[in-house]
């Protein structure tokens, strides 16, 4: 059994150590961030096939409700936006489907490698 004094700095302790508990555990639940999404949501890259026309690259993407952002210098690749209720992997898988897309993929961000 614990005598008076040692009860009182026992109790003292156990309630310090609730105290850092707690706080910790409010600190991460209110401190975390959801994590940024690995590719730019609403955009896709797309590479046609190269015998596939202007005509045939503008009805691909009307079919898809998506619009040319730009091309990507001399390579071919399209940046292409899309409506704000399609989801990304979804349009893509939908892009590759055409015989005339190469491949369709998110538009991934990059990320610097840490030394």
């Amino acid at each position: 059994m614990l005598k008076a004094g040692s009860r009182k700095i026992f109790h003292i302790f156990m309630a310090v150590l609730l105290m850092l508990l707690i706080s910790t555990s409010f600190g991460m639940a209110f401190s975390r961030t959801p994590p940024e999404p690995e590719y730019v949501l609403g955009q896709v890259l797309v590479k046609f096939h190269e015998n596939v026309s202007g005509e045939e690259i503008t009805r691909i993407l009307f079919e898809q409700e998506a619009t040319i952002l730009k091309t990507l210098g001399k390579t071919g690749i399209y940046l292409v936006s899309l409506p704000d209720n399609v989801e990304v992997v979804e349009a893509a898988d939908k892009l590759t489907s055409y015989p005339e897309v190469k491949y369709a993929e998110p538009n991934y961000r990059a990320q610097r490698l840490e030394r």
